[in-house]
């Protein structure tokens, strides 16, 4: 997954590199009911196949592992989130 100013993540697929052939879109997590308002900061993967971002827009998104992008927004800071990582 790759997070950029645009305020979205791209899940892309890496297996078809890994093969010689070329690196495919998956889907793209951001929505305008859901996501970042703000420039995309950092990007993890949690154990369970979900995705955690964050933003500086304060906030975290805990992104579902697949389907439509749905994220619950994990509020609470007041400034930029420049690292997230997650552990089991």
């Amino acid at each position: 997954v790759v997070g950029s100013a645009d305020h979205g993540l791209c899940e892309l697929d890496l297996g078809a590199c890994s093969r010689g052939g070329e690196m495919r879109k998956r889907r793209t997590l951001y929505t305008k009911t859901h996501g970042h308002t703000e420039w995309v900061t950092d990007v993890t993967h949690v154990s369970d196949g979900r995705v955690l971002s964050a933003g500086m827009d304060s906030k975290l998104c805990l992104w579902n592992a697949s389907g439509a992008p749905r994220c619950q927004d994990l509020m609470g800071h007041t400034g930029s989130v420049s690292k997230v990582l997650a552990s089991r």
